[in-house]
């Protein structure tokens, strides 16, 4: 009951003047750089591959990201990869310039050295778990990546970062946009692949989301997301929190920005199938043993399947088939 209870004071506080946006940024992750750059090394490379093993494109010149919070080293990773531009997309301005520049600089060095992907002994949670860690030299060929890695490449992305909150650049290759809520700050069709790490299970608008990750991508474009399913800490069983009323719901998320939306894993199956993509594949990761009985569940999960009661994880890679109403 001791997460219950301080969830629940932690959302009514969250209605006490100012209390709202100290709380969330609390929630920031303060790693020191070094282990910044090798966690979203780790987490773009475990995209690529997967991608690779899907028969997906691996060389997207134009990346987007939704939530990269306050780092952005999944986009910057991608730019040393061979992108040649990136969108990132937060409810909140998190990213800090500063940190963003250093932690640029460790992945400069960790693509130079062609470094193993971080395996599941150094992040046992980070998803989707590979067969090999290797360094991908059949999607990242040295020859290629020594073309992405240049000083004057480097120098180019460390510039557009230090000035991305600059609305009057132009050709910038990295562009931020937070908070966000207009699908038409991206051009229709333009970008090759959307990716996203423990983040739509945030998004409180997800029909919004997947319409606007579907009009940005092109036709054959790749969503790639790794979404959890748990309670983030906020029950004593890992999917307690669909035990929840949708009261009690209401009062432990306050006026919180952002929370977790309580949406089982059928749900973004759904949104992808209803907006045209042609799922690649969706690795579900299960927990029979520590998931609560049917009979504790809420009134509106009830009717929750089996399968979506038990999966607390998902990665999902999907391709973009048609334009709707085409």
């Amino acid at each position: 009951m001791y997460e219950y209870w301080k969830s629940m004071a932690q959302g009514l506080a969250s209605y006490v003047p100012g209390m709202s946006n100290r709380l969330s940024s609390e929630r920031i992750n303060q790693e020191d750089v070094r282990k910044d750059a090798r966690y979203h090394y780790s987490v773009w490379l475990r995209h690529l591959v997967m991608a690779k093993k899907n028969g997906i494109q691996t060389t997207p010149r134009v990346v987007a990201e939704v939530g990269p919070g306050g780092s952005l080293g999944t986009g910057l990773a991608a730019l040393l990869s061979g992108a040649e531009m990136y969108f990132a997309f937060d409810v909140v301005a998190h990213a800090r310039n500063t940190l963003n520049v250093e932690v640029l600089d460790e992945l400069v060095q960790l693509f130079h050295s062609r470094e193993d992907i971080p395996s599941d002994e150094e992040w046992p949670h980070v998803r989707p778990r590979l067969q090999s860690y290797r360094f991908p030299d059949d999607i990242l060929p040295e020859e290629s990546l020594l073309k992405f890695i240049t000083p004057e490449r480097v120098a180019r992305i460390r510039n557009d970062l230090l000035h991305m909150n600059d609305s009057s650049r132009s050709g910038a290759t990295i562009c931020y946009f937070a908070p966000w809520s207009d699908e038409g700050l991206v051009e229709p069709e333009s970008v090759d692949m959307v990716i996203s790490q423990a983040v739509m299970e945030h998004v409180d608008d997800l029909d919004k989301t997947y319409h606007a990750l579907h009009s940005w991508l092109k036709v054959g474009g790749v969503i790639s997301q790794d979404i959890g399913f748990t309670s983030h800490g906020l029950a004593k069983k890992w999917n307690g929190h669909w035990a929840y009323s949708d009261l009690t719901w209401k009062l432990m998320r306050g006026k919180m920005l952002y929370f977790i939306n309580r949406e089982p894993s059928s749900t973004h199956l759904d949104y992808l199938e209803r907006y045209g993509f042609r799922i690649a594949c969706a690795l579900r990761e299960v927990d029979e043993i520590g998931s609560i009985r049917r009979t504790k569940l809420a009134k509106r999960y009830q009717h929750m399947s089996t399968q979506d009661l038990v999966t607390k994880s998902v990665f999902i890679q999907a391709t973009k088939r048609e334009n709707l109403g085409s």
